[in-house]
């Protein structure tokens, strides 16, 4: 049992950069629609 927790483990700690790069993606993507939507919408209430 402890050497399949500690595979896991190895697994879940060698995968952290990969999905530190996604966040950062998501979070890139995620500006992007923002500033476009106020962009487009923003003076839609004046």
């Amino acid at each position: 049992m402890a050497t399949g927790m500690r595979a896991l483990l190895d697994t879940v700690v060698q995968a952290l950069p990969q999905v530190g790069n996604l966040g950062l993606l998501f979070m890139l993507l995620f500006f992007i629609y923002a500033a476009l939507g106020v962009e487009l919408f923003g003076r839609l209430g004046e």
